[in-house]
């Protein structure tokens, strides 16, 4: 199972693999906010600082929302967007 590292308190969770990083919501460890889930809002972005191999690449609906927030560097991502394939460690950019 996929190991999610969160930078800021250092809590960890698994996840299992392929799974969507919404599933966190779910989680008592939760150190992200959810908002549309929709790649709308940019409540969920994040930075992810090891293991963006470990992520399905962007589509064009989060390209864009993250064009408009001025975030669209090659780490930075919207967590609702994310499925999950291996180890990453992030940190919560709202």
């Amino acid at each position: 199972m996929p190991t999610i590292k969160f930078k800021g308190c250092g809590d960890s969770i698994h996840l299992a693999k392929n799974s969507n990083l919404t599933e966190l919501d779910n989680s008592s460890q939760q150190e992200l906010m959810f908002g549309c889930r929709a790649a709308a809002c940019g409540s969920c972005a994040i930075n992810v600082l090891e293991g963006i191999e470990n992520l399905n690449s962007k589509n064009a609906k989060e390209n864009h929302l993250l064009d408009m927030l001025c975030m669209n560097g090659d780490t930075h991502r919207l967590a609702c967007q994310c499925k999950i394939h291996g180890n990453i460690t992030i940190e919560s950019l709202s």
